[in-house]
């Protein structure tokens, strides 16, 4: 069987996160197939085909421009394939091949605010009803649609309509043994001039990440804590810097900008807690990766989170900041608390493997080439 996937967004957070594992677990699976891998042209030129039986093909369009929906289906055509996997949303609507698509989340549907946005407001109606359109269709013409959780799942049957018979769950795994085995780079914690203790955050700062009520409970917290947040500097985390500023908490609230592999590893290693107060996610990979690191993981209760990780965390009302403050205290400072977390955590990690997520990816491909 000869498989497109599209891997334009390999170098992306989480989406990026997630190509990047499929197709290394691919590769280490003798599966008979013929891969072909659709890549921009700064992916192209440096992304390595990770085995024979995987091909380079340059797509150069740009995520949700007109050139994805006008030309990337003349590429893929021209390379005669079997099945497409869109590993997101962006399908091109033209596409008139076999596909099956990865839904992560459904969050630009539960937030429908210009706060989500940068552009004006009538560019932001006209994205967003673009991408209802764009998302709507792909789901109704996907033979199947893989989603990371259940909860993910529920909400394309609730809010899409999507029949239950069409939508696969397929758990994602934590971060790589390579990641975990890296040695940490300590000179981040210098650079910064980061103390001990300190809470992190990993992620962007897109407005459902909800990193207003972190940054708000941060002034309940004793002097000497710090929050570190770690994630590429942009306009919405110039929007947070902003309110660090008014709130008079630029000596307590790091921003590090992007991190390599081995700074992460740091902030990992050297964090007290970590902190995740999502409003919605479909998986939530970044506290699975605290878990893996020994962290204790304290966040929101709403959307995946509790589905993913069950006991391992202590969760929060994302919207009461004294909540949010009430349980970081208690997992700073009580040491039962704090041991218990953290073993909870490395067992529930366990729980999720790449590995698995690819054998069962398999099992979608086999059946919607049927």
């Amino acid at each position: 069987m000869k498989i497109g996937i599209d891997a334009r967004m390999i170098n992306a957070t989480g989406i990026g996160r997630y190509t990047g594992n499929l197709i290394e677990g691919l590769a280490r699976v003798a599966s008979g197939n013929e891969y072909m891998l659709f890549l921009k042209k700064e992916e192209y030129d440096s992304f390595k085909v990770p085995a024979s039986n995987f091909k380079k093909v340059l797509a150069d369009f740009s995520w949700y421009g007109v050139s994805e929906q006008v030309n990337f289906p003349h590429i893929i055509e021209s390379n005669e394939i079997d099945l497409m996997h869109f590993p997101h949303f962006n399908v091109p609507i033209f596409y008139k091949g076999k596909f099956v698509i990865t839904i992560h989340d459904l969050t630009l549907h539960r937030f429908k605010t210009v706060r989500a946005s940068t552009k004006s407001l009538l560019t932001y109606q006209f994205k967003h009803l673009a991408y209802k359109y764009i998302i709507s269709t792909s789901v109704r013409k996907a033979a199947q649609i893989i989603v990371p959780s259940e909860f993910t799942k529920k909400e394309l049957m609730d809010i899409l309509k999507t029949p239950e018979e069409k939508i696969i769950v397929t758990y994602e795994g934590g971060p790589s043994e390579l990641l975990l085995k890296k040695s940490p780079d300590n000179r981040i914690i210098e650079k910064f001039k980061i103390n001990m203790p300190y809470i992190l955050y990993v992620g962007n700062a897109y407005p459902h990440k909800n990193l207003e009520n972190l940054i708000r409970s941060v002034s309940y917290l004793p002097d000497k804590t710090m929050l570190v947040l770690a994630g590429k500097i942009d306009e919405f985390y110039e929007k947070i810097k902003g309110l660090v500023s008014e709130l008079d908490l630029k000596e307590k609230v790091i921003f590090t900008d992007f991190v390599t592999d081995e700074e992460l590893v740091s902030l990992y290693k050297n964090a007290s807690v970590y902190a995740f107060p999502s409003l919605n996610e479909g998986f939530g990979l970044p506290s699975l990766e605290a878990l893996s690191f020994g962290l204790p993981v304290v966040c929101s209760g709403l959307s995946c989170l509790p589905e993913i990780l069950n006991d391992a965390a202590i969760y929060f009302n994302p919207r009461d900041t004294k909540d949010i403050a009430s349980k970081i205290k208690e997992a700073l400072d009580n040491s039962q608390t704090k041991e218990r977390l953290i073993n909870k955590g490395f067992e529930q990690v366990r729980k999720f493997s790449w590995d698995e997520m690819v054998i069962e990816t398999l099992k979608v491909y086999e059946n919607a080439i049927k």
